[in-house]
């Protein structure tokens, strides 16, 4: 459903499933515990002198490392199909990615912005 006039209660149906946004939340969160795991990967590495295979528990952080960035790979292309699918249903949960649609809140549905508005800040 597209909302062409902003009324109180003015609200989309949302698509089933995660939203795009929250997909992107949990995207961010897969790239973010990739620093820790590289950080760890390195200090090991400079503690034994030697590669990441001279160390299980280091060959181990090095396979999560591995995990992290298919799992960023995966999450990111969710959540991009999502924002597209979002896009032609004519609303969105990004925070700026699109203004030609309305812009909807995550949970509720409820519309925040027209399409059309400028991004809110």
């Amino acid at each position: 459903m597209v909302v062409d006039k902003w009324a109180p209660g003015a609200k989309v149906a949302m698509l089933p499933g995660a939203s795009g946004f929250k997909l992107a939340r949990i995207e961010i969160r897969i790239i973010l515990a990739l620093f820790p795991l590289l950080l760890t990967l390195v200090a090991g590495m400079a503690i034994t002198g030697g590669g990441y295979g001279s160390s299980p528990f280091l060959t181990v952080v090095m396979g999560l490392i591995i995990c992290d960035v298919v799992g960023s790979f995966i999450a990111s292309a969710l959540c991009n199909s999502k924002f597209r699918t979002e896009k032609r249903a004519g609303h969105t949960t990004s925070t700026r990615r699109v203004n030609e649609v309305a812009k909807v809140d995550i949970d509720t549905g409820y519309v925040i912005r027209l399409a059309g508005e400028p991004s809110l800040t």
